[in-house]
């Protein structure tokens, strides 16, 4: 297939699902233009790789002036903040040239891209939300800080409407989870909404040689992502406290990309370690003891668990990040839900190596047979194939009007 595919951030480690479907996706012989937002300040090391995949990258940068000026003017309409961020005179430019070549289908990744689907009506056009945004909001109203709960209301209105919009000039949709795509559905009954699920490089996550010594707790995360910061900062003031009063020696070590000054300070405590971006996760993962994900509210499936996983390291989750696993807590990992669980939790791991080595083994045992990148991308295939159908069918019947 021809595929024009628009993603808002740079395919990378960090952006693994727009990366993987890249990657396989040219192993298939599929040619991919590729349209790149990027936000300021983004690294755009990972192109360099990307560019081997695509028959053309092209990279559209978001001003900090442009980004500002449309939320400002976004305030009182009817565009969600995090869509408005990305809307740029000089994307719908390249889109709309693009738009008079030829292609099978558009991929359009996330709602920040979704919003340039009227320019690309004369392609079928499949709108990959990754998570819900709809559901991602309504968790955020419902157990985010108290700070952003205004925020998060307002977004909420703004998001279910828009999203029902956007869902309205696709021609299918997928999703990472069977809940997103509920949630995605209930939007938009009639559109056809699939599952592809988030996979994990299970060769690039290996099982490597067992550096930790035994006391160290790892989180991995992009800490730009709100419900992240507030993860994490809720882990060391509730569930910390009780791990050092059975293991005083243990430390956290808090991975991930962008750090807001609150987690930050958290690195004054020597107990604790702040990386903020690294180029390669897996020595921090060969270094730890026990990996936890302490994911309060959120979408979709949780990917950095399945990263932990696949290196063999046993996790702690909470239910929220396990809810779109089909891993089973006691199995394939523990799941903990108030700080006394947690604390039990990591202290039985942190005391019994056989448990340790069990669970990670079970735990990768799970991705490999479950989440792997080749199956997700022959689900997205199919749902290539069928918004192609769905469009010819509509052209046929004479019903363009209703997408376009």
């Amino acid at each position: 297939m021809r595929i024009l595919f628009v993603t808002p951030h740079v395919p990378s480690l960090l952006r693994d699902r727009p990366r993987q479907f890249l990657r396989h996706l040219a192993a298939r012989d599929h040619q991919v233009t590729l349209v790149v937002l990027t936000r300021p300040g983004e690294r755009r090391d990972a192109l360099s790789e990307v560019r081997q995949w695509c028959r053309d990258v092209t990279v559209v940068p978001v001003s900090w002036v442009g980004a500002a000026r449309s939320c400002l003017l976004s305030l009182p309409g009817p565009i969600p903040l995090n869509v408005a961020f990305f809307a740029s005179k000089e994307t719908r430019r390249t889109l709309r040239r693009l738009e008079t070549s030829s292609y099978d289908v558009a991929h359009l990744e996330h709602l920040r891209t979704a919003q340039y689907a009227p320019i690309l009506a004369g392609l079928p056009r499949l709108y990959d939300s990754v998570d819900c945004m709809t559901l991602l909001w309504s968790r955020t109203l419902g157990a985010g800080q108290w700070r952003g709960r205004a925020l998060a209301a307002w977004e909420l209105w703004k998001t279910r409407r828009y999203e029902r919009q956007a869902l309205g000039w696709m021609d299918g949709a997928v999703a990472t989870t069977e809940a997103d795509c509920a949630a995605l559905r209930g939007l938009a009954p009639v559109l056809p909404i699939r599952v592809v699920p988030n996979g994990v490089d299970s060769d690039y996550f290996r099982l490597g040689p067992d550096l930790s010594d035994g006391r160290t707790l790892v989180f991995l995360g992009n800490l730009r992502y709100h419900a992240n910061v507030a993860s994490v900062l809720d882990f060391v003031r509730r569930m910390m406290p009780l791990v050092w009063e059975r293991h005083p020696r243990s430390r956290l070590l808090i991975v991930g990309a962008d750090p807001p000054a609150e987690v930050q300070r958290l690195d004054r405590d020597v107990r604790i370690i702040v990386t903020g971006y690294v180029k390669d996760v897996r020595p921090y993962l060969l270094r730890a003891t026990v990996a936890v994900s302490p994911v309060l509210y959120g979408a979709g499936v949780q990917t950095k668990v399945l990263e932990c996983m696949a290196a063999g390291l046993p996790v702690v989750a909470s239910a929220q990040a396990c809810s779109g696993l089909g891993a089973r807590p006691g199995q394939h990992l523990l799941s903990a839900t108030d700080p006394v669980e947690w604390a039990e939790a990591i202290s039985g791991l942190l005391e019994f190596a056989g448990l340790r080595r069990r669970l990670g083994v079970a735990g990768r045992d799970y991705v490999v047979r479950h989440h792997s990148w080749q199956e997700s991308v022959s689900r997205l295939e199919e749902a290539y194939e069928e918004v192609i159908r769905r469009r010819e069918q509509l052209v046929a019947s004479g019903g363009l009007e209703r997408v376009a």
